[in-house]
């Protein structure tokens, strides 16, 4: 039997933002954990950030040391 791995969920700025719990209506918050390395995203063009779904997960376990819930 072969298995396939599954492709990885990307989000957005903003829903990552929603899913961290900011109140802002931008995704600054969330870029600057990205620019100081805290946060790993996936650049898909010059414009284009997405933070995979594992990696925001995983930062909130480490930051927040609770249960994610998606």
């Amino acid at each position: 039997m072969i298995t396939v791995p599954v492709a990885a969920k990307l989000l957005t700025t903003r829903e990552a933002s929603v899913r961290l719990g900011y109140q802002s209506k931008t995704a600054h918050s969330v870029l600057r954990l990205i620019k100081r390395g805290e946060l790993p995203a996936v650049r898909l063009n010059s414009r284009t950030l997405r933070i995979r779904e594992s990696a925001l997960n995983e930062y909130i376990q480490q930051r927040e040391g609770g249960i994610v819930y998606a």
